[in-house]
């Protein structure tokens, strides 16, 4: 029997949800169909959401000297910023808050200019994943076999997409057969071609 695959939300009413119920849906699942049983895996969504400043990407600037400046890329500040050099000041007390201090800045090192690069705030929810379950049945089951019956799946769906894959092309061959015969092509050639269709090649031989 094969697989069947959905994708579905962690909670499946037939009924529409409100803008509260889907800030609760904090999970997601994936149900599969296999020789008779169901996996279902269950991701939890953890919400990574900020409101803190981040380096803006469409930021550029030109200093007073008239060297341009832009962010680079995601990564470490020295790549995310090319041109510019981060400075740091001698360490120093401070006693509103009883402890230790440096300061850090951006310039630029042809000028040394202090710049501030361009920073957004995107406050709209983000998620990473969290931790995965597994259920066959309805059943609680170890990562183990859980990813096991996965496995099972995958080569499942596998095997009968080559298998589909096989079909049609014999479905051609048999129609490319039957013109060929109709054209009065010998049976050598007819051969080559069909082995064509079906395995790849003229010799019949499978890769």
């Amino acid at each position: 029997m094969g697989a069947t695959w959905c994708l579905a939300p962690s909670n499946v009413p037939s009924v529409e949800r409100s803008p509260e119920a889907e800030e609760e849906d904090v999970a997601s699942v994936m149900e599969l169909h296999h020789d008779g049983r169901t996996l279902e895996i269950e991701t939890e969504r953890i919400e990574v959401s900020t409101a803190l400043p981040q380096p803006d990407p469409r930021w550029t600037y030109t200093d007073h000297a008239g060297h341009h400046h832009a962010y680079g890329a995601d990564g470490p500040t020295a790549v995310r910023y090319p041109s510019l050099i981060l400075r740091e000041s001698e360490p120093y007390w401070c006693s509103d808050c009883d402890d230790e201090h440096t300061d850090e800045w951006f310039e630029c090192p042809l000028c040394g200019e202090k710049i501030t690069p361009g920073t957004f705030v995107d406050s709209s929810p983000r998620y990473i994943s969290g931790f995965t379950s597994y259920l066959i049945d309805g059943e609680p089951v170890t990562e183990e076999e859980g990813k096991a019956l996965l496995e099972e799946i995958r080569v499942s769906s596998e095997e009968q997409e080559r298998s589909r894959t096989l079909e049609q092309a014999q479905q051609k061959a048999r129609a490319a057969e039957q013109a060929m015969r109709d054209e009065g092509l010998d049976e050598q050639q007819i051969q080559r071609v069909v082995n064509r269709l079906v395995h790849g090649n003229p010799d019949g031989v499978q890769p």
